[in-house]
């Protein structure tokens, strides 16, 4: 598909396109519509007092990366009751001997786990948010 001679462009920037173009923009649109998200989406409780340490998105998901100083139990407890409340439903949780703890939620075609690693010195964690598409 190319361009036709009726479509002006004026500073890098398309000023009229041409049917061809406007044709291949709305293809564009539409195959990119699905990948355009707000990170993290609406329906993802973020906990007030952190830091984000660490932002990655890629096709199909992404992952935040927060520290906060606040406890981690107190932490866990607000992804708890707000996952619940922006109706998450746990699918599964683990633990190990060093206090570290996930849980995965799912919603349909939607996965997403939060990883809680408490500070090696100190009050506080990290909580690790990564969700993908299913």
């Amino acid at each position: 598909m190319s361009l036709s001679r009726d479509c002006t462009f004026v500073g890098g920037h398309v000023a009229r396109l041409c049917p061809a173009a406007f044709l291949a923009l709305l293809v564009f649109i539409s195959a990119c519509k699905e990948d355009v998200t707000t990170i993290p989406p609406e329906d993802v409780p973020i906990f007030g007092a952190k830091r984000l340490v660490l932002k990655e998105t890629g096709p199909g998901g992404y992952k935040l990366t927060y520290s906060t100083s606040t406890e981690m139990e107190q932490v866990v407890e607000f992804y708890k009751e707000q996952m619940t409340l922006f109706q998450w439903e746990m699918a599964a949780h683990t633990a190990d001997g060093q206090g570290r703890q996930l849980y995965y939620f799912s919603k349909p075609r939607r996965f997403l786990n939060l990883q809680f690693l408490p500070f090696e010195e100190g009050v506080g964690c990290y909580f690790i948010i990564s969700e993908t598409g299913g």
